[in-house]
């Protein structure tokens, strides 16, 4: 399962990165939409591995299980 979390908290962090504001041109946000998408594809996958190991999708309580 910790494999899992840190998984989803590499997604959620890369997200978070893409969606920051940029002063570059059209194509380079494009790109960054992009990854965008498969980074939230990759958040979701982690998250039903979670579930589908801690019986939850609750991020925090899934923590406390393994000692986070």
């Amino acid at each position: 399962m910790r494999a899992a979390i840190e998984a989803y908290q590499h997604a959620e962090a890369e997200c978070i990165r893409l969606t920051a504001p940029d002063d570059h041109g059209s194509g380079e946000r494009t790109a960054r939409l992009s990854a965008l998408s498969a980074w939230e594809a990759a958040r979701g996958r982690a998250l039903d591995a979670i579930e589908a190991i801690a019986g939850t999708r609750d991020l925090d309580l899934a923590r406390r299980m393994v000692g986070d």
